[in-house]
């Protein structure tokens, strides 16, 4: 129905259905997209090659449809262009790269020359070079765009147009190429051959095959970008994945092309003696049709056949149809086979072991109807060229079998001559003008019907093959003959039996009734239709579209949610310390380092482990421990997570930027970024990942907020490869570092990487990457590139090249990559030679004084601007591979002030922040705004040059959200709760607001409560009376001022027993007034004050039943001395104020993370592990069954004490075993005029202390109840104890009398068994309540009557309800069978 109510009328439907074809047909057919942004969807690239029957030379139709010569020596592709093209400029890369080889014969002229059009602008220039005439030219460096198709290895599937980098060529450069061909397609081992720039357009492998055909008509096939290779008919196994052999390919350091390495050759399976013993040096190339051999060889090869052919009837032929071959034959008289002439077989044994093996259909070569000569020739030397290599593998030898040249595993691979199969497939023509079925010469060769074991008649006209017909059995098809199969396109096979194979030519005689094709039909091609299928598919792609259109929304859903895509992640550069990092770990920072092994960060106490025996921790182990630390491959009894007898595994994280290492568990945290598609974030995705924990100390000199490093190695464990395993990715990530100020980007697991403000016709910033391969170093994990030289402005520096070598045996020396070192380091030595260099170009130049840590420093007002910064001096890393990584003004000038820009290279000192001391270290800035691919699959590193040259910097990555996935985003925004739920048990922090929980632990030696608060590890001592968090401080912290309101909050309240400090100081902070605080120390009754600063702290958040996921939080605290850390526990970093004052650790909670003023301490005996809530909800404790015992506390008032912000409960009197103790009148009572008396809470005391005049009424009490149990020696502080053996054990402890606290309101708080009494030795066990008096300085101040003690609260739920302002107790929790010990501390499942 239509809006209006009324229904769509016939025309209305007829219209529909015609737009919806057209929008399917423009919008969904694949070959539309790709051939409109030049992406074949990663697909491999095909297209046919076509054999020149006049020059013997092979094309490929892929400019404009015409044809361009193939040549595997061809450093580039080169083309005649229009009269207006465009053109590159001097200083792009590509540019540096055309230059890579020189032909030969060609001047040297330089890079580029002026722009007509621009007088200021350089305009590359290349040397488009014919090998078949020996002509070069002089010509522009342009763009233009090439066609071929996209494949799956069996069928063409749909055009796919891309941009090239080619040299123009003047038409006179055409001459000797095939008619109609427009240049030729360099396939060489260069960066601007097709199948490298295929590889860059494409995202597919650097590696291509070629299947040449013969000259019988037929198209051979190219396939770009690697993948299978399925030859005609169906059925056939993949030839690319079935090769007879693979060799290694080598480099010739005068050459491009193609070489491999032979130890012999052999003729007829015997070894040729050969007049060297080196190996033999074997170049495969396209630009001479036959193998030529150096003379040497050759001589010896030939005579070598001619021995194994020594009764063959040889010929003479006419010197025009063979001058070049010496060895000819009559071919009437040579027999056939499958494989071609019946001859002796050529093989050239190669490296590694194979053979790569020429039957006769590839080593003679038919000149006349009845001649075939042996198709090697003599190579002939040119004077003043390098020597020739031994053997030149020309195009007759290749053809009709598969060569794949790889350049990623630098391997050739080939299939040997194709059994049965050719590289085209066959055209069958049906005719009723010829009488019998003709087949090509190299068809007409069966061996099977040769060898029929039937007795052969003599031949009759035109038929080769007859046989007796007496001696042939028949059956319903005809005589009993073998069967014929011409396998068809489709699968089917056309079956030819005895009544169509044998034709009866007289009475006793039937011959084969096929013949061979007459030369003159060889070359004569069959005109190709579409078929009835073709249409049947067309139409059936059309219904699909329209399927899809119709369904787009859910296909735009479902695609955003299920398919691999790689993920964006923001960098940041940290101007205080010049290093990267990103927000990924779930909202905080990591440091990038692009030679860590492995993920560290710091963690809870609370943190989940990896078993030693596991996967994970054998990763952990793989790396070498190059920090002095001990060996990583161990693990430890327990779990560091509070697990019972586990053996977890432990790693060595390790800080590059100051040199320190520690041990800590291995564990499992979430990560979170978003999905991209290269052009915008997506949608969220969270996954889990295994690092290192750390602790907190291991985080100095890192960025402030950072909370450890991510390893950007392609170790197992680093940032890369576990992306990659966990989203199913590629093992490939892109860094485009930022400026100081701007926001890069990083993509892990491939795609494409695109910047706003590019020319359109650059497209995709990562189309115009070049590739290298890197070395690694088997002593770290650091990207080390093989470079030979420094050059300055194009004159190299005085630096050998082997003081720039990487020695893989020791790990020394090399160029290496790095993230942690803000500038490019150099080893001393060649540090002066670059300097020197510098000086030698720079002379001129108005020099300024040296800026630290910079030398050679120069005069601003000297300088003026280009596009890519001051011209001072390019700086170029020579490359072994050929080419330059070359350093521009904004990577090399760094400006120090106003009037002085200095050269941004710094000597190496004798610690550099890299391990295995490089020779040269290349810092983060001189990678600033240069995209980097690492391409850990291939072993490459891809890099764009500075952006500046295409007016684009790294900060212009589009983090807006991408509008094609409105719908994937509003589902990932709908979705968040269940995304959060499954990152839970990682530990991520999501809305809503929950609870969150720490352990606690009992220091035996101290009796004082910690917990793992701290982020990044260290103890936090529990103070109830504490107003506020305080700890040690690095030497560099943030300071909040003196003028904030936080600072006046911070120094209300000053303990009697400290001296009052100023609240601010200015020593410090550059003048500025830095807040300060006091804090206290509990145990020592010390105090001290320092800077107001904020502190990271972690926890988990809870349901009260388990864990869920990890929270992080700043805190205001104070810093203190390290002094005051005497008389804490070993380990802990400072104390939590858990007051009611506003910079209390449960206030400040509830204030960041919007839960309630509430908290819940359940403390343990030592050696248990207790658990701390804070921000209310519920507390269970696992028993049997489960308890929630927060259903079951009284509650009491608190009281408030002015003078202090400790904890007061209203208690009216004591009873010990229900009789009332007769007390002074009001001993208990809290005044609140002079803030004395009353009965405070606390967990810094570790008993009960009474003052004196209440202590000895209670004490008496209690001893006249027990006045039957044995009694024991005291023991300080104790003065009433009992013999162990009489007091009867029982569930809540030992059996003892009961002491009653009364509380105001009528209720008692019961102190019991093992609450009222503690072990002391093996033998006793005292009245464990203190006389305040004799006891050290009391935890709270202003002289409390009762401060009830650690002891007495263990194991019994406390609550502070700080908005109720009530206190709740459980009573001894041992009654009902469960303890503190309880809480159930693995990952809860929501």
């Amino acid at each position: 129905m239509s809006v209006s109510g009324m229904p769509y009328a016939p025309m209305s439907l007829h219209l529909l259905l015609a737009v919806s074809l057209c929008v399917a047909l423009a919008s969904s057919s694949p070959w539309a997209a790709a051939s409109a942004n030049g992406n074949g969807n990663g697909k491999p690239l095909v297209a046919a090659i076509t054999k020149d029957a006049a020059t013997s030379l092979y094309t490929v139709p892929i400019k404009d449809g015409r044809p361009l010569v193939l040549d595997l020596a061809g450093a580039l592709v080169w083309t005649s262009c229009a009269a207006a093209h465009p053109t590159l400029e001097c200083h792009h890369h590509f540019c540096m790269h055309a230059h890579s080889y020189h032909p030969p014969g060609c001047p040297h002229n330089g890079y580029g020359r002026a722009d007509v059009e621009d007088p200021f602008r350089c305009k590359c220039t290349a040397h488009p070079y014919n090998p078949f005439s020996g002509e070069s030219a002089t010509a522009d460096l342009t763009r233009t765009r090439l066609s071929a198709n996209a494949t799956d290895g069996k069928n063409p599937l749909y055009p796919v147009s891309f941009a090239a980098v080619t040299s123009c060529a003047p038409d006179s450069l055409l001459a000797k190429l095939p008619a109609g061909a427009v240049g030729v397609a360099g396939l060489a081992r260069t960066r601007l051959a097709l199948q490298a720039q295929v590889a860059r357009s494409q995202k597919v492998a650097n590696k291509f095959a070629l299947c040449l055909p013969s000259g019988g008509g037929g198209d051979g096939v190219a396939i770009f970008g690697g993948g299978p290779l399925f030859l005609l008919p169906p059925g056939r196994p993949d030839v690319a994945a079935t090769l007879a052999g693979e060799t290694p390919l080598h480099r010739n350091k005068d050459l491009p092309g193609y070489f491999i390495s032979a130890t012999k050759i052999a003729v007829n399976q015997e070894q040729v003696q050969l007049y060297t013993q080196e190996p033999l040096v074997v170049e495969l190339c396209t630009r001479i049709p036959y193998t030529a051999l150096r003379p040497d060889v050759y001589r010896a090869v030939v005579d070598a056949f001619a021995r194994a052919t020594a009764g063959r009837k040889r010929v003479t032929p006419p010197a025009a149809a063979a001058p070049p071959f010496e060895l000819c034959y009559d071919s009437r008289e040579l027999g056939s086979t499958r494989l071609g002439y019946a001859v002796p077989q050529i093989d050239l044994v190669l490296e590694g072991g194979k053979n790569w093996t020429v039957f006769g259909g590839n080593s003679m070569a038919q000149v006349s109807d009845n001649t075939a000569c042996l198709a090697v020739v003599k190579v002939k030397g040119e004077k003043g060229s390098p020597p020739p290599p031994a053997a030149i593998i020309g195009g007759f030898q290749m053809e009709n079998n598969l060569v794949v040249f790889d350049e990623e595993k630098q391997r050739l691979g080939f299939s040997g001559l194709l059994w049965g199969a050719f590289c085209t497939p066959l055209v069958v023509q049906l005719s009723s003008m010829v009488p019998y079925t003709e087949l090509r010469p190299d068809v007409y060769a069966w061996d099977e019907i040769l060898q029929w074991p039937k007795k052969v008649a003599p031949p009759v006209a035109p038929f080769e093959l007859c046989y007796e017909s007496r001696t042939i059995g028949s059956n319903r098809l005809g005589y009993a003959v073998p069967d014929i199969n011409i396998n068809l396109e489709d699968g089917a096979a056309w079956y030819i039996f005895g009544g169509n194979s044998l034709v009866q030519v007289d009475d006793a005689t039937a011959c084969f009734a096929f013949v061979e094709m007459r030369p003159e039909k060889v070359g004569v091609k069959t005109k190709q239709k579409y078929s009835v299928m073709s249409t049947l598919r067309c139409y059936f792609s059309l219904f699909l579209s329209l399927i899809l259109l119709a369904l787009l929304p859910r296909t735009l859903a479902s695609d955003a949610f299920q398919a691999p895509r790689p993920i964006l992640v923001r960098i940041t550069k940290d101007t205080s310390t010049s290093l990267y990092t990103m927000s990924i770990k779930t909202g905080s920072r990591l440091v990038l380092d692009l030679g860590g092994p492995l993920l560290w960060s710091t963690c809870l106490a609370a943190h989940s482990t990896v078993p030693c025996r596991s996967d994970v921790c054998a990763a952990a182990a793989v790396q070498d421990n190059p920090w002095n630390c001990s060996s990583s491959t161990d693990g430890r009894g327990g779990d560091g997570g509070g697990g019972r007898g586990l053996c977890a595994c432990s790693a060595y994280p390790y800080n590059p930027l100051n040199g320190q290492c520690a041990r800590g568990d291995v564990t499992t945290t979430p990560m979170l970024a978003n999905v991209t598609d290269g052009v915008n974030p997506l949608y969220p995705v969270a996954f889990p990942v295994h690092a290192a924990c750390a602790p907190g100390a291991l985080l100095g000199s890192l960025p402030s907020g950072a909370v450890g490093v991510a390893g950007l190695s392609g170790a197992p464990l680093s940032l890369p490869s576990q992306v990659a395993a966990s989203l199913k990715v590629e093992r490939k990530f892109a860094l485009c570092l930022p400026g100081g100020g701007g926001t890069g980007a990083a993509i892990f697991g491939g795609g494409p990487f695109h910047l706003l403000v590019v020319p359109e016709e650059f497209g995709m910033v990562s189309n115009g990457l070049s590739y290298i391969s890197y070395l690694r170093n088997p002593k770290n994990g650091g990207f080390y590139l093989d470079v030979v030289g420094i050059a300055v402005n194009h004159r190299g520096a005085d630096v050998t090249p082997d003081s720039l070598a990487l020695d893989a045996g020791t790990g020394h020396g090399g160029v290496m990559l790095s993230t942690v070192a803000p500038y490019t380091a150099l080893r001393p030595d060649i540090y002066r030679a670059v300097i020197e260099a510098i000086d030698a170009e720079l002379r001129l130049i108005a020099r300024a004084p040296p800026s630290w840590p910079f030398e050679r420093c120069y005069q601003r007002s000297a300088m003026w601007w280009t596009r890519v910064g001051p011209p001072l001096a390019t700086v170029d890393l020579m490359l072994r591979s050929g080419g330059n990584w070359t350093f521009f003004g904004s990577n090399m000038i760094v400006q120090v002030n106003e009037e002085t820009l200095c050269f941004a290279i710094v000597e190496m000192g004798q610690t550099p922040a890299m391990d295995e001391s490089p020779a040269v270290i290349i810092g983060g800035f001189q990678l600033e705004d240069n995209l980097l691919v690492f391409d850990l699959e291939k072993g490459r590193l891809g890099s764009t040059g500075l952006l500046y040259w295409i007016r684009t910097t790294c900060s212009n990555f589009n983090f807006s959200w991408g509008t094609p996935y409105k719908i994937a985003l509003v589902l990932s925004l709908l979705a968040a709760p269940l995304l959060c739920a499954l990152a839970a048990g990682d530990g991520q922090h999501r809305p809503p607001s929950k609870p969150i929980l720490t352990r606690l632990a009992k220091d035996p030696s101290t009796s004082l409560y910690t917990a793992s608060v701290k982020n990044g590890g260290g103890q936090f001592v529990l103070d109830l009376a504490g107003p506020l968090v305080w700890s040690t401080c690095p030497g560099k912290h943030r300071t909040i001022p003196c003028g904030a309101g936080v600072c006046a909050v911070a120094n209300r309240n000053h303990r009697p027993n400290c001296p009052y400090t100023a609240a601010g100081s200015n020593g410090g902070d550059g003048g500025r007034c830095a807040c300060s605080a006091t804090a206290y120390n509990p145990a020592s009754g010390q105090c001290g004050y320092g800077d107001l600063t904020t502190v990271q702290l972690s926890a988990n958040a809870t349901d009260g039943k388990n864990p869920l996921f990890q929270v992080w939080l700043s805190a205001v605290a104070s810093c203190a001395p390290q002094p005051l850390l005497g008389s804490l526990p070993a380990g802990a970093a400072g104390v939590a104020g858990l007051s009611r004052a506003p910079l209390s650790l449960p206030l400040q909670v509830a204030g960041q993370l919007k839960v309630e003023k509430k908290f819940a301490l359940c403390l343990p005996t030592a050696g248990d592990v207790g658990a701390a809530i804070f921000g209310g909800g519920p507390f269970w404790l696992q028993a049997a069954p489960p308890q929630q015992v927060s259903d079951r506390l009284r509650y009491t008032p608190l009281l408030k004490n002015p003078k202090n912000t400790a904890y007061y409960i209203g208690v009216t009197g004591v009873a010990v075993n229900s009789v009332q103790v007769l007390l002074p009148p009001g001993a208990l009572s809290l005044s609140a005029r002079q803030g004395t008396g009353g009965v405070a809470v606390s967990t810094a005391t570790p008993y009960t202390a009474l003052r004196s005049d209440i202590y000895r009424p209670v004490r008496d009490a209690f001893a006249a109840a027990t006045a039957g149990l044995a009694r024991a020696p005291a023991a300080g502080p104790f003065d009433l104890c009992y013999q162990k053996s009489a007091l009867p054990p029982t569930r809540i402890g030992p059996y003892t009398a009961s002491v009653d606290l009364m509380l105001a309101g009528g209720q008692n708080w019961t102190i019991v068994g093992a609450s009222a009494v503690v072990e002391v030795s093996q033998e006793a066990a005292c009245f464990a309540f203190v006389d305040m008096g004799a006891a050290a300085a009391p935890a709270v101040d202003h002289s409390p009557a009762v401060i009830i003690g650690g002891h007495q609260m263990e194991d019994n739920l406390v609550v502070f309800d700080l908005e109720k302002w009530q206190f709740g107790f459980s009573g001894l929790l041992l009654g009902t069978m469960t303890r503190c010990g309880n809480f159930d501390f693995s990952i809860g499942s929501q």
